[in-house]
């Protein structure tokens, strides 16, 4: 997050001095200030300090996004696993564990912050068809990591999940984790709803999406896209808007979940 919010005042910084990514390739090449800007990468000190003086900002700011960039290099739980978390995944990462609020939509797949174990593996050995090598083992405890780093923090994340009938219903791992994932999203402090097939038609028949919030309002929410093989991230003030406007909209014909295992 820190990453981020360091790399959208460089940016802004840049033009605002008329710079291009060209004008400052001594320092960084465009693709090394590209993922510099969109704080898929650690700013280093030493980068920041000279980026600060070509775009000519004071010595408050340049101080500023300097002391910001020392802690951009403290790692995550995620930069412990370079080849098992992709860079694209990385980014959500630390977008979700500075997150205040979360929203997400999945008509299939129980989000991975819900997930238990068994069911988190039973999911791992059915992609492994893809990606032959796949470490189970890893994979279990990779996201239980992720789940103790956003839901052990004080402030705990405040998560709304909207799931699919399939989601809730399909027996993945068979009927008794499929059992066990049920019960642990009835007690999860999470508020979690279930848009049933009943419901029809709706907002968001086009897929799942996650719009995560911050309590800074310097960092915008970000709504995030994930496929198999990459990540979109939406920050388009109207788009972040449609994306709320659509779970509204779903929230409204959504049941608890409680209710739907009735």
């Amino acid at each position: 997050m820190v990453r981020r919010s360091i790399g959208r005042r460089l940016k802004a910084l840049r033009l605002a001095a008329r710079k291009t990514q060209a004008d400052v390739a001594a320092v960084a090449s465009p693709a090394k200030l590209k993922r510099m800007e969109a704080g898929q990468v650690a700013q280093r000190m030493a980068d920041v300090r000279t980026l600060c003086f070509m775009y000519g900002a004071d010595e408050a700011t340049t101080e500023q996004l300097v002391e910001q960039s020392l802690i951009s290099g403290e790692a995550g739980w995620w930069e412990e696993y370079p080849v098992a978390v992709p860079r694209w995944f990385a980014m959500y990462a630390e977008l979700e564990a500075a997150a205040t609020r979360l929203f997400t939509y999945q008509p299939e797949f129980v989000h991975g912050l819900l997930q238990t174990p068994d069911h988190h593996r039973a999911l791992v050995t059915a992609e492994s068809a893809l990606v032959p090598g796949l470490d189970g083992d890893q994979q279990v405890e990779l996201r239980a990591r992720r789940q103790r780093a956003v839901l052990g923090r004080t402030p705990p994340l405040r998560m709304t999940a909207i799931l699919g009938p399939s989601a809730v219903d399909r027996e993945v791992g068979g009927p008794s984790v499929a059992a066990a994932q049920r019960a642990h999203l009835v007690a999860s402090p999470a508020d979690i709803r279930v848009l049933p097939a009943t419901a029809g038609a709706h907002a968001a028949m086009k897929g799942a999406f996650t719009l995560l919030e911050f309590a800074d309002e310097a960092d915008p929410a970000v709504v995030y896209l994930e496929t198999q093989v990459g990540a979109r991230y939406v920050e388009r003030p109207q788009h972040i808007a449609l994306y709320r406007d659509m779970f509204e909209l779903i929230s409204s014909q959504a049941v608890p979940i409680e209710e739907y295992l009735r």
